[in-house]
């Protein structure tokens, strides 16, 4: 037997590196963003009959974008003719906001971009880490297809720094920006009038206002004035836990992941593991399910986590060994649907109101693209506000224009997100997916694999083949371990 494995094991190694030089490339497309180098307007004040009043609902990484980078680029005008923007957040104060677990890798197109232009990027820095660029991207038998490493995997004309930076470190930097004073804390939106009114849960009443902007998120109440559309459900649902201090309690675990993602996708489900700047290890279990599935054991298991840990069990039953110890070792354990909105989604512009963020355009997190994209909405927005007050334009004409520009930018992100899920989560995960990427690879260079001579060259038949080799290698490795 030992000869046998030692044999798989050589032909595995041999085949693997084939793979990886296309697993690479994959493996930037998926994370990178699309360039759009669109610039603030020039400074200059032409009058104005009185400055615009600006609502802005959510004060997540959008919304604190926005504020942001107006102050920063409206600051020299008069105080008498600077907007009046005021954030409405619905948690109570900024140490009660929920979901702050997580990390986020800030693209340069999208999310540094907003930085530097919010003049936060060296505070950024402090708090960034590059270490976790790291990328697996395996099966169910732990067998890697593409190990990219932090600041390795280059190509020309493709994103490759990444860095990532926890959800709560940016919201801190973020709100620190511009200050908590600034934002109306536990103000729940019920309902917005056509007279650009915002009624809330506790019986006030603000407005109107010139514009306001929804970026309240997957169900905010912004959203329905402008379009009855709402998101669907995605198809997968899961749960999250965390595995605390693993280099010191479990370290052959945290030796597996790494410094930063780890991502296994077998027979419609998957296990994504993300580092945090403690340390700490965040672990999501996403499953092919129907809508309640991830409700009805939440239900089951009646807040004992050993009931919920023998459904996982359950589900993973076939996987590796060290990621099934995964679920023994962790806790804090929560429950989530994901959703989406359908791509190319648009609304009729209307005077007075507009969208953001996952307001705007919610997509699964399997691209890694969402708070980018909302990130690029503030500072998109932010210009289209800076321009209508120094370049004697309508608001009303620039905000049309923000509009008109995201629906085109964020199409071709949406299409990749849904690629990326459809891949993920296909039977024949994950080498139905690394297949899949084979598309966006060439089209990254310019090239159409459907067409012309490359036509007639078997690329992604070739890439299958791969594929299928090191997966099934690696299947004979681990029951000849087992063995």
């Amino acid at each position: 037997m030992r000869g046998k494995s030692q044999s798989l094991a050589c032909v595995q190694k041999q085949v693997k590196y084939m793979f990886l030089q296309i697993g690479s490339l994959a493996a930037i497309l998926f994370c990178c963003t699309r360039k759009s180098r669109a610039s603030l307007p020039v400074m200059g004040f032409p009058p104005l009959s009185s400055p615009p009043s600006i609502a802005i609902v959510g004060g997540g990484p959008a919304g604190l974008t926005l504020m942001r980078i107006l102050d920063v680029h409206l600051r020299d005008i008069d105080p008498l003719r600077n907007p009046k923007v005021t954030i409405f957040e619905r948690d109570a104060n900024q140490h009660s906001q929920t979901d702050q677990i997580g990390t986020l890798d800030l693209h340069t197109y999208t999310g540094l971009a907003a930085m530097k232009a919010a003049e936060l990027f060296e505070e950024f820095q402090k708090h960034a880490r590059y270490d976790g660029e790291e990328l697996v991207i395996a099966d169910k038998n732990g067998t890697e297809l593409v190990h990219m490493h932090a600041g390795k995997g280059t190509t020309p004309g493709v994103e490759a720094t990444r860095p990532e930076i926890d959800r709560a470190t940016l919201m801190d930097i973020l709100l620190a920006s511009v200050g908590t004073h600034r934002i109306i804390w536990g103000k729940k939106l019920t309902s917005v009038t056509e007279d650009k009114k915002l009624c809330f849960a506790d019986g006030s009443i603000f407005g109107p206002y010139d514009l306001i902007v929804g970026a309240d998120g997957t169900w905010g109440k912004v959203r329905p004035i402008l379009t009855s559309v709402r998101p669907r459900y995605s198809g997968i649902c899961g749960f999250e836990s965390l595995i605390v201090d693993p280099d010191i309690k479990h370290p052959a675990i945290a030796k597996l992941f790494g410094r930063g993602a780890y991502f296994a996708f077998s027979d419609g489900k998957a296990m994504m593991a993300h580092r945090l700047g403690s340390g700490n290890i965040k672990l999501n279990y996403w499953i092919k399910s129907n809508e309640s599935f991830h409700s009805d054991v939440m239900k089951q298991s009646d807040g004992q986590d050993d009931v919920l840990r023998d459904t996982l069990h359950d589900l993973y039953t076939d996987w590796l060994p060290i990621l099934r110890k995964c679920i023994d070792v962790s806790q804090r354990f929560k429950s989530r649907a994901l959703y989406e909105l359908p791509i190319g989604d648009r609304w009729d512009h209307r005077l007075g109101f507009t969208l953001m963020g996952d307001s705007a355009h919610l997509m699964t997190p399997f691209s890694g693209k969402g708070a980018n994209a909302a990130m690029r909405d503030g500072l998109d927005l932010a210009g289209a506000v800076i321009e209508s007050l120094t370049q004697d334009k309508s608001l009303d004409e620039c905000i049309k224009s923000y509009e008109e520009q995201m629906f085109m930018k964020i199409e071709e992100v949406q299409s990749l997100t849904m690629m990326n899920k459809q891949g993920m989560f296909r039977d024949d995960a994950p080498v139905g997916f690394m297949v899949d990427m084979m598309d966006v690879i060439a089209k990254a260079k310019g090239k159409d694999l459907n067409k012309g001579v490359l036509a007639w060259i078997p690329v992604k038949k070739m890439a299958r083949l791969v594929a299928w080799v090191i997966v099934t290698a690696g299947a004979w490795k681990r029951r000849f371990t087992v063995l």
